[in-house]
């Protein structure tokens, strides 16, 4: 299970929340005998990112590997070739590119989800080779 504090986050943000939430969802875990999970933010302040645990972004490109992990998990409509594109690029950089499904239709989504099983099952990131 993971943990974003808030949406949109890079429109807005207050630090003293960001880190407040973040500290709360530990402080909980804990008390109520959960093991830790990972918290995000997505305000794209490198500040703030290099305090939390993982990195969201919501940009239309598979983005290079930090010193966090970093995850795309919103963007404005993408062709679906262009979705897998980016998933491919995200695989080689180490980071992830989740799929938006946006306005895809039914079909759309079938095809990209197929596509992006047989990319999940060809095998080893450029993340795990290193």
């Amino acid at each position: 299970m993971l943990f974003q504090v808030g949406n949109e986050g890079f429109k807005s943000f207050s630090e003293a929340w960001e880190v407040g939430v973040y500290d709360l969802v530990k402080d909980e875990l804990r008390r109520h005998g959960f093991s830790d999970r990972l918290v995000a933010t997505n305000t794209q302040d490198p500040g703030l990112e290099s305090r939390l645990d993982y990195i969201t972004r919501h940009v239309p490109q598979a983005q290079r590997a930090g010193a966090k992990p970093i995850v795309v998990n919103e963007y404005a409509p993408l062709e679906p070739s262009e979705v897998i594109r980016q998933v491919r690029r995200a695989r080689r950089f180490g980071t992830h590119f989740m799929y938006w499904r946006g306005d895809h239709d039914q079909g759309q989504w079938e095809s990209t989800l197929a596509q992006l099983a047989a990319i999940a099952s060809s095998g080893v990131t450029a993340a795990r080779r290193r």
